[in-house]
């Protein structure tokens, strides 16, 4: 007998859902009103392009190979008319002001609202995203656009010490509208003109987007696009860096061939910010395992924003909840990328991302991995689809642990101990923990290092109290902007080892060492060099393994330092302010004398002076740090706690300046917020740091909290830029040697960066409390839920 087809939703014969198909006749109107074809999007209008011609890279329907459009690559010829168009539109948006910056994201975020079927269906034909995932992507980025529209007109004074980098250039690679919302709108809210380098699976979206601008009202050139594509269109990216007015390249931290195309141009500096994330889940003692192991499920396998997740329970829990969680995967609906009942679609992955996934697979499972996968319908049987898997009994050292792939893979570790557990997950993304014991939990929440941890929940809304603007997308407006291919000549040697100057003709009357791990120690590769004058004290020569030694000291020491009572550290500061009362005679006849006329010589008075001017910003640093709190927001069923949280290993290192009062500003800030210090003085006259560090090592700190490596700046500082446990950067120096930092960065690492020393301070010339917060701390959102549990 044969089976009637089902016209409706839910098949009565089969007992189950059949599909329900996105209407994408609309998106079809719209390429058609484009002729199938895009180019540049330059200064409010499209490139004329010549339809008949085929050239460029013909787009393709993910899952059914059905034609959508061409694109032309973008040329050398269109990247200064894209740049001039930017150029003369940052005129226009950054002079009209905060306020008005703030209605034109007002009015994109309509745009967006009113266009977000049309986006979520491209970004689903293009990319194979189950258009139920693309939908709530769409979402995100109108709340993200009216977010910094309400903060920008809220705080617009805040704004007035600070301005857009210029002309940035943004790339946007397949997952689009996450890219968008994360990389393009702060660019835009923060008053820079966007150039938008789309890659594969970012073209569709993009010109949607680019559209959007133009119909809010945005100034013709503060967005422009260009087509471009990994490999094909390199050389031409390369020349896009390489043109004059480029002032940063934002990117996601997986775009690798940005950074290699970077690399080889001496051009602007390259921020990767990560946008892709993979949370962790922690399920302890007492935990709702059901829900925990729903909570994994839909942040593995349906977001666009993850790259898989991780759970990690405890010995007692894990078989529970790989039953649980191995029984909702028979469950899962896999299907077309437009159906509206689909959990996950097979075709967001590219045959060569899927290729690696499935290798990962592999590679696990030989060393001794269970897997388990949802299965396929037999209509997509053909399909190369990589299902959403499960991986249990995965050891800690295996690759897809420490460097887990981009795909629908959720791994479950197992630990013995809440405090294991939390070691065990990831940094910097979102974390969400699950128990009973609320005491244990919110400990465990202030121990995690992420941004946002949830309690009992999770989701992937945007709900953090942090400024909405990231500080990666302005600049001081006191500092210069970048010069057009200004950059040094030769990057310095790492591997060199610093010069020994030839020795004194007489004896030195101190000779200072390293201080590191709470002693002074010799350097392990340079020697010693006479500072100022014949006679004068010998100062070592650290390199790359003293640099290694300081942070590695530093490191150990956080974690003991970081979890002390902040009235601990304040009783530090009292006792720090008393001592520079009390040696302050000796302090400024010390200064004074070791100072050189070349490099600003200050009489004796200023000295006492700057010693008088140093302990009352200790006192009153310490007043701050002890009425320093967080907040609470209460957001209906939510309640969210804003915590001030310390960076962790913070470098200091100071090409131009030598003031004593900035590196105690330095210092007492970093070490104050929970910090631990490696600090590289001016190589010129290290005099004042070293003298404070005596000061400070007869204060009873735990060793490793201070550590001081003197020798070459520029070359310590590419080192510490370029070591993964090095959290923070604090440099001053050329702008040149700012930039070739900024290059070294290896990872999310937060730089705090200028000509002018940024934490300089004197008796005239004060910083505020808050900018040296900002940059010395971070702030962790936990989300409590609450509400719910009564019927009225």
């Amino acid at each position: 007998m044969a089976v009637p087809a089902s016209s409706e939703p839910f098949d009565s014969f089969n007992f189950k859902y059949g599909p329900v198909m996105e209407e994408d006749s609309f998106a079809q109107v719209w390429l058609d009103s484009h002729g199938r074809y895009f180019g540049a999007y330059i200064g409010g209008s499209w490139d004329k392009v010549d339809a008949g011609v085929e050239t460029g890279h013909r787009i393709y329907d993910r899952n059914s190979e059905r034609f959508l459009a061409r694109v032309a690559f973008s040329e050398p010829g269109t990247l200064k008319a894209a740049l001039d168009a930017a150029h003369r539109a940052m005129e226009t948006w950054n002079g009209a002001g905060v306020v008005s910056r703030a209605d034109h994201l007002r009015r994109l975020a309509k745009e967006v609202e009113r266009s977000g079927s049309l986006l979520a269906v491209l970004d689903s034909l293009e990319n194979g995203y189950a258009v139920k995932a693309a939908q709530g992507e769409v979402q995100n980025l109108r709340e993200i656009l009216s977010n910094f529209a309400i903060h920008l007109s809220l705080t617009s004074s805040e704004f007035k010490d600070w301005q857009g980098h210029g002309v940035v250039v943004v790339v946007v690679g397949t997952c689009p509208l996450v890219h968008l919302y994360k990389l393009v709108c702060p660019a835009l809210a923060a008053g820079n003109a966007v150039v938008l380098w789309s890659l594969h699976g970012a073209w569709l979206s993009t010109a949607l987007f680019a559209e959007l601008c133009s119909a809010a009202g945005l100034p013709a050139g503060v967005l422009s696009l260009l087509p471009g594509m990994d490999g094909v269109g390199a050389d031409v990216f390369e020349k896009l860096l390489a043109q004059p007015g480029v002032s940063a390249v934002f990117c996601d931290e997986t775009t690798k061939e940005v950074r290699e195309a970077a690399a080889n141009v001496r051009g602007p500096p390259v921020w990767t910010l990560p946008c892709l994330t993979h949370p962790s889940i922690l399920v302890l003692d007492g935990a709702d395992v059901h829900a925990a192991a729903d909570t994994a499920i839909r942040a593995a396998w349906m977001s666009q924003q993850a790259c898989g997740a991780t759970i990690i329970a405890l010995d007692s829990l894990a078989p529970l909840l790989e039953s649980r969680i191995t029984s909702r995967l028979a469950l899962l609906r896999l299907g077309l990328p437009l159906d509206k009942n689909v959990d996950w679609s097979g075709s967001a992955l590219a045959s060569e991302q899927g290729a690696a996934v499935k290798e990962a697979l592999d590679m696990a499972v030989a060393e001794g991995a269970k897997m388990s996968q949802a299965p396929v319908p037999m209509e997509f049987a053909q399909k190369d689809w990589v299902p959403p898997t499960l991986l249990s009994n995965v050891d800690t050292s295996c690759p897809v642990v420490s460097h887990p792939v981009r795909g629908p893979v959720l791994l479950l570790l197992s630990a013995r101990t809440a405090r294991e557990a939390t070691a065990l997950a990831r940094r910097g993304c979102p974390i969400s923990v699950w128990g009973d014991d609320h005491g244990l939990l919110l400990e465990v929440a202030r121990g995690l290092r992420a941004n946002t941890v949830w309690i009992n929940g999770f989701d992937w809304q945007n709900i953090s109290d942090e400024e909405l603007v990231c500080s990666a997308f302005l600049r001081p407006a006191s500092q210069p902007q970048p010069s057009v291919g200004s950059s040094s000549d030769v990057l310095p040697t790492l591997d060199q080892p610093p010069k020994r100057l030839p020795s004194a003709s007489g004896q030195p009357d101190r000779q200072f060492d390293l201080f590191w791990g709470g002693a002074w120690r010799k350097p392990e590769g340079g020697g010693w060099r006479p500072l100022l004058k014949s006679g004068g004290p010998l100062v070592a020569q650290g390199g790359r393994k003293d640099i290694r030694n300081a942070v590695e000291a530093a490191v150990k020491a956080f974690s003991g330092w970081a979890a002390a009572y902040p009235s601990v550290r304040v009783r530090v500061l009292d006792r720090l302010a008393q001592s520079l009362a009390s040696n302050s005679v000796s302090l400024s006849a010390a200064l004074a004398e070791h100072k050189d006329p070349q490099l600003g010589a200050t009489v004796l008075q200023e000295a006492r002076r700057d010693m008088e001017e140093a302990e009352a910003f200790v006192r009153n640093w310490a007043s701050i740090i002890k009425t320093l709190h967080g907040r609470s927001r209460d957001l209906g069923s939510l309640l969210t706690l804003t915590l001030r949280e310390p960076f962790g290993v913070l470098a200091v290192v100071s090409l131009s300046e030598s003031s004593f009062l900035s590196a105690l500003v330095a210092l007492v800030t970093a070490i104050s917020l929970g910090n631990t210090v490696v600090l590289v003085p001016n190589e010129h006259n290290p005099l004042p740091v070293l003298l404070f560090c005596q000061l400070m090592g007869s204060l009873d700190i735990p060793p490793g909290i201070i550590n001081i490596i003197t020798g070459p700046c520029q070359s310590l500082a590419l080192q510490l830029a370029q070591h993964h446990a090095v959290d923070n950067l604090w440099f001053c120096g050329s702008l040149e040697s700012c930039m070739d930092v900024r290059r070294a960065a290896c990872g999310p690492k937060h730089i705090w960066s200028g000509v002018e020393c940024p934490w300089a301070w004197t008796p005239d010339t004060r910083l505020s409390h808050t900018r040296l917060l900002h940059h010395a701390s971070r702030t962790k959102t936990v989300v409590l839920p609450c509400g719910g549990f009564f019927g009225n």
